[in-house]
């Protein structure tokens, strides 16, 4: 680290804030606040592209100021901005409407395209009255440009589940409304892919309003989901949504002795689909506020006959969304003293083999460190490949001073955010916080079998 940015004695205290035989894993961290100062916080939208680059968002609370779109590439260590606000491409001025402030969704590749989903940020009356709605968007890898496929529902927001089926004719979206006059619930828009019509299915019986961050579309094309204590299925065919309330009864959940318990399930968290079009990793939820602690696959063929379509993998630990697949493996962020909640001290990145000669073996790669000796906050957003490199983005605290401030050569790494109490008549003045958004690189193909 240059002298400007912090005295080798704070980097140093900084650093051996960990016990030194804590196993630590040093990666290479970037800051996305050096080029959008409003950015502070990202769920999901992470991938891997056949191309070899990383595709990537960041979000915001900004009043008149959207999400962001990165890029990463592996071999040479760029890091490039793509899009500063996304609101523009869904044709809106975030200067005069609610900005789409958020990209929360999944992001899929097919056919060549990313495709992504925005969300609502103004999570304020006036911004939740006021929103236009989500667009699914798509990013075309060969040409760099940026494509609308229109609203998924007017006024709602896409909190956040995107799937696409394997045959790539259909892109699912779960929408729903923040406005909190609406009386309607949440559910399933279906987009095809050829010709941009829109299949509007309608709410999910029993759902009521709540989010589903991950869906899942098998080879028939059918789409699948699971929150509330039920599975739902959103059928190509039949264009209709069907409810499945004994699936998610008596769930096998794994203890970390290795014992199996059926247990109730609320929903599930986070998934990916392996592409066999058969089958998708997920964790589920307990509650609302905890996890089974457990990864399963799922197995939508096994509902028909009465079986139980998860089938436990490994014990996790308390996970987050901060989880991605790359090859045989799961990799995830967890808090060292085994708390859910994925704000605070100790990250450390884990990974768990999901098929192969080592399936369910659990490795702890270490606490995360960056280079200059920070650490991370919050990690909700992950990509990874089938080599042990793996790729997070997440807020990180910022280096400080003996006196617990922040240091100056850290300034620009600020995140910069609208106090959660602002009203839209009020000037803007944002606060700056203790942390900032960072985009982080790490390999650990030493450890893996």
């Amino acid at each position: 680290m240059c002298s400007s940015c912090c005295s080798a004695a704070a980097v140093a205290a900084i650093a051996d804030q960990p016990a030194q035989s804590e196993k630590r894993l040093i990666v290479q961290s970037m800051s996305l606040n050096e080029h959008v100062a409003q950015l502070d916080g990202q769920w999901q939208c992470a991938r891997l592209a056949s191309n070899g680059k990383v595709y990537f968002a960041s979000s915001t609370h900004a009043h008149d100021h959207g999400a962001a779109f990165f890029q990463y590439d592996p071999t040479t260590g760029a890091l490039m901005l793509l899009c500063e606000d996304i609101t523009p491409v869904c044709g809106e001025d975030p200067k005069r409407q609610v900005p789409q402030g958020k990209i929360h969704s999944d992001l899929v590749e097919c056919g060549g395209q990313l495709y992504f989903a925005t969300h609502l940020a103004n999570d304020w009356d006036q911004g939740r009255a006021n929103y236009t709605g989500a667009h699914l968007l798509r990013y075309d890898l060969r040409s760099g440009q940026f494509g609308d496929l229109g609203l998924l529902r007017s006024q709602h927001t896409c909190y956040a589940g995107l799937a696409i089926d394997p045959a790539g004719r259909w892109a699912y979206n779960h929408v729903c409304s923040w406005d909190k006059s609406y009386a309607g619930g949440a559910g399933i828009v279906r987009t095809d892919l050829a010709t941009g019509h829109r299949l509007d299915l309608g709410d999910a019986p029993g759902l009521g309003k709540a989010s589903c961050f991950y869906l899942f579309a098998d080879s028939r094309g059918d789409c699948w989901f699971a929150k509330q204590g039920r599975l739902f299925a959103a059928r190509a065919a039949e264009g209709k949504i069907d409810v499945f309330d004994r699936a998610m009864q008596n769930v096998p959940a794994l203890d970390a002795a290795g014992n199996i318990t059926p247990q109730p399930a609320y929903g599930w968290e986070w998934g990916q689909d392996i592409g066999d079009g058969q089958r998708f990793i997920c964790t589920l939820m307990r509650t609302e506020r905890e996890t089974l602690e457990t990864l399963y696959e799922f197995d939508p063929r096994k509902v028909a006959s009465g079986q139980s379509p998860f089938r436990p993998i490994a014990h996790i630990g308390q996970t987050n969304l901060g989880m991605a697949l790359g090859g045989q493996r799961v990799y995830f962020v967890r808090r060292d003293d085994g708390q859910r909640q994925p704000k605070g001290e100790n990250h450390h990145l884990h990974s768990v083999a999901w098929t192969g000669p080592c399936a369910g073996q659990v490795i702890d790669h270490g606490r995360i460190l960056d280079q200059d000796g920070r650490w991370p906050w919050r990690v909700e957003s992950m990509a990874a490949d089938a080599n042990g490199r793996v790729f997070l983005i997440g807020d990180w605290y910022l280096l400080k001073d003996e006196r617990e401030q922040v240091l100056p050569g850290e300034r620009r790494r600020q995140s910069l955010r609208l106090p959660e109490k602002w009203a839209p008549q009020d000037p803007p003045q944002y606060d700056r916080l203790f942390r900032g958004q960072f985009f982080a690189a790490a390999d650990v193909s030493k450890d893996l079998p």
